[in-house]
């Protein structure tokens, strides 16, 4: 049996090597265009792809771990099937990954995408996932079953995360690292309570594409936590920020500059407030928003706040549904718990001289 099998083995290698030669030597012959080049790489696997499939079976069938066996021991004949998994990955890898390189590298110097993370990021992430569906229609023709091919494909990003992983390490900008997260949750990630499960032969991208998320986040949590340390927790107030009473008239002012003047000649019996109400938060629609999406006003609505207030206000606004609020290092409650302590800190008044001592007073004797 040992024998059979191992000849089955020698066999489909040898097969998948000769039909990987003829089409090295025939894109190393001619020049070709992306859609000869992409004809060439698929249609020539298909060809042979079945009867080796076939044979493959035969050892895949027999490489069942026995009952009773120690959980993850292997079966006797299972390091037979691993070889040839590892031979196809080699191979395709060989012939495709170079290819997706010199493409991931034309898009980092493109003149859209050179110098904006996310833009970078849609076009990169798109094109390798559609090169990592073609792979995944393919092993299913070599292949039964998904044994080893997301350790295939885990090679076939590995161009994808040698550019974008330095670009997210070296990212400064909040805004775009939201944005950055907001695309790779909402346009690869799965939604557990909407979404039906994958179909059996479905390509599982967010599987492949997770570390890339995982980066943003963890970058993400980094800057929020040095705007915490710098902008909020060592904010110095200054006397005229302090000052409430005059803050407020400027607000109140300010508010009332757009009213139009009373038409009746009666005089209002509820008095108006003399510490103004935040303003109603206003809408930016998406022709609006420099990043196309909805987004709030941030300036008029919390005109007149405490700067740290506002400022870690912008923060919740901005990560709250981006990084895991629940595990350490980082919680959404960061930029509230900095701002109470520096509230606490700056409104704190001075210790109080003491009372001088009562003067003597002269007594009659």
């Amino acid at each position: 049996m040992t024998r059979g099998l191992t000849l089955i083995r020698v066999n489909f290698v040898g097969g998948l090597r000769e039909i990987a030669s003829d089409v090295t030597k025939r894109i190393a012959d001619r020049q070709l265009n992306e859609t000869t080049m992409f004809a060439l790489l698929y249609a020539k696997f298909r060809v042979g792809a079945s009867e080796l499939k076939e044979i493959a079976q035969e050892i895949r069938k027999r490489a069942v771990r026995a009952p009773g066996a120690e959980p993850g021991a292997e079966s006797e004949y299972q390091s037979l099937m691993n070889e040839l998994y590892t031979s196809y990955a080699a191979t395709r890898g060989k012939l495709v990954i170079p290819l997706i390189r010199k493409k991931i590298g034309d898009i980092a110097v493109a003149p859209s995408t050179s110098k904006n993370l996310v833009s970078f990021a849609r076009n990169s992430i798109g094109y390798v996932k559609e090169m990592c569906s073609y792979e995944n229609e393919l092993w299913r023709e070599w292949f039964e079953g998904k044994d080893s091919l997301y350790d295939f494909l885990e090679s076939v990003c590995e161009p994808l995360y040698d550019h974008l992983r330095p670009r997210i390490i070296h990212e400064n900008e909040i805004l775009k690292l939201c944005e950055l997260c907001t695309l790779l949750q909402t346009r690869y990630m799965h939604d557990q309570e909407d979404e039906e499960p994958l179909n059996a032969n479905e390509l599982d991208f967010a599987v492949l594409i997770q570390p890339a998320l995982e980066d943003t986040q963890t970058r993400l949590v980094f800057r929020t936590q040095a705007i915490l340390r710098d902008e909020i927790e060592r904010y110095k107030p200054k006397p005229d920020v302090l000052d409430y009473p005059a803050n407020n008239r400027k607000v109140s002012l300010s508010g009332t500059k757009g009213q139009r003047p009373a038409t009746s000649g009666r005089k209002r019996s509820i008095a108006e407030p003399t510490t103004p109400m935040p303003n109603t938060p206003i809408v930016v629609e998406e022709s609006d928003s420099p990043n196309g999406e909805r987004d709030f006003d941030t300036q008029a609505a919390l005109q007149g706040w405490y700067p740290t207030l506002r400022k870690a206000i912008w923060l919740l606004s901005r990560i709250y549904r981006l990084v895991n609020r629940t595990s350490p290092p980082f919680s959404t409650t960061s930029p509230i718990k900095s701002f109470i302590r520096l509230r606490s800190h700056s409104t704190t008044p001075p210790p109080s001289s003491p009372a001088p001592a009562p003067r003597p007073t002269a007594t009659c004797s």
